[in-house]
C-alpha cells in the first residue's frame, strides 16, 4: 500500500491522537451516545410548524390502508392512548403510567416504539 509522508502540520494534529481509543460521539446529548429519544428531540427541534404542515400532507398521500396511517398520523402527534397521555389527561393515576412489561420505565409512544425490549422482540418477529 502506498503512503505518503506526513506534512509538518499533520503531524502537529495527529501526534497527540496516537494511543487514544477512536469513537463516535452523538452531538444529541450530553453525553455523546446516541438514543432514540435524543434523535426524536433533535428532529422536533429542527422541524418547523410548515415543514411540519408538508409532512402531514405527504402522509395523507401514501398508498396504504387509511388504519395504517391514521395510525402513523397519531403516533406522530403523541395522540396514541398511552399510560403517559392517559395520565395527562387524568384518566389514570400518575403512579399507573409504568411500562407494563417490565414497570421500570414511563409507558410513552417512544418508549413502546423505540426502547422497550418486549416490543422490540415482538416487532422483530
Amino acid at each position: 500500500m502506498w503512503r505518503r509522508e506526513c506534512f509538518e502540520w499533520e503531524r502537529e494534529v495527529i501526534v497527540g491522537h496516537f494511543g487514544e481509543k477512536d469513537s463516535w460521539l452523538w452531538s444529541g446529548n450530553n453525553n455523546g451516545v446516541y438514543n432514540s429519544h435524543s434523535a426524536y428531540n433533535w428532529i422536533i427541534s429542527i422541524v418547523s410548524p410548515r415543514e411540519e404542515e408538508e409532512i402531514f400532507s405527504l402522509l395523507w398521500r401514501i398508498k396504504a390502508p387509511r388504519k395504517a396511517l391514521f395510525f402513523i398520523w397519531r403516533l406522530l402527534r403523541n395522540r396514541l392512548p398511552t399510560k403517559d397521555n392517559l395520565c395527562r389527561r387524568n384518566i389514570i393515576d400518575n403512579d399507573e403510567t409504568l411500562c407494563s412489561f417490565f414497570q421500570q420505565e414511563v409507558e410513552s409512544a417512544q418508549h413502546l416504539f423505540s426502547t422497550c425490549y418486549v416490543v422490540a422482540t415482538i416487532w422483530k418477529m
